[in-house]
């Protein structure tokens, strides 16, 4: 019972601040972000490689 409680609260603790919460998020639209730029980038040298 005792175990669970610390859990909650630990849980609980973590998730409070917004910016934890943003940034993998915010590297997730990065990412992308960082994709499209690549494939803009290279997209006629795989087309003429298919």
């Amino acid at each position: 019972m005792a175990l669970k409680y610390h859990h909650s609260r630990h849980t609980r603790r973590r998730r409070q601040p917004t910016e934890g919460r943003r940034t993998p998020l915010a590297r997730r639209i990065e990412r992308k972000k960082r994709r499209t730029l690549y494939n803009e980038k290279f997209g006629s040298f795989i087309a003429e490689y298919k």
